[in-house]
């Protein structure tokens, strides 16, 4: 009997353990997306097929270089921004006719390297998304108010290709905020600005939260 209960009490505390570690993973999946405002709602999605008209765009951008052909694109895309669900990073979806492995997944740089993945944050257009705007910035500007941004990363947008090849202009990835709130490096998947001077373009929403209006004051009796 006593061997039992011991046991039916580990079994309790196991699954009390397991049960909190679930908690503890469930909110921070749910932290890591971008934060919602009146430009855009971030809606999670998988690569499958989804209604590109119904998220804001970053423009048309070259996916497929003519080969042996400098400078010549042979394939565009619709670009859309996203957000990397499993590592929490802006990069960037290609819309486009051609179907290729890995073309529907977000794109995003990390550590240096290229990821495709396969879950992302994709933002949906919001009551005032005219009001999403792509503003020219450089390294050591200071970051906008306005900036959509997740944590010390801006939502950025490539003005240039990278080095050697026709793609990169148009993607989007992500700029750094450095510790005195200016810009530092921009990350891109054709590669890392290592320019001082590097040019870009961040997302800003210039949608105003509107203020509520005050609460009017109870109506007093005449006494």
């Amino acid at each position: 009997v006593t061997v039992s209960v011991l046991y039916w009490k580990t079994v309790m505390r196991c699954g009390l353990v397991a049960g909190a570690l679930l908690v503890v993973v469930a909110v921070a999946e749910a932290a890591a997306r971008p934060i919602d405002n009146a430009c855009a709602t971030w809606e999670l999605v998988n690569d499958g097929p989804v209604n590109v008209d119904a998220f804001i765009q970053a423009g048309t951008a070259c996916i497929v270089c003519q080969p042996y052909v400098d400078g010549v694109c042979l394939q565009d895309a619709t670009i859309v921004p996203c957000f990397a669900n499993q590592t929490s990073s802006w990069g960037h979806r290609d819309f486009s006719s051609l179907h290729l492995p890995g073309m529907t997944a977000c794109h995003s740089p990390v550590d240096g390297k290229s990821t495709f993945a396969n879950e992302m944050w994709l933002p949906k257009k919001g009551p005032q998304w005219h009001a999403w705007q792509w503003e020219n910035a450089s390294k050591g500007a200071r970051v906008p108010d306005a900036a959509i941004r997740y944590g010390d990363a801006v939502l950025a947008k490539s003005t240039r290709n990278g080095a050697g090849t026709c793609l990169g202009k148009g993607y989007s990835g992500w700029a750094a905020v450095e510790a005195d709130g200016t810009f530092g490096d921009v990350y891109f998947t054709t590669g890392k600005s290592d320019d001082d001077s590097a040019d870009f373009m961040v997302a800003i929403c210039t949608a105003s939260t509107p203020t509520p209006p005050p609460t009017p004051p109870p109506n007093k009796t005449a006494s």
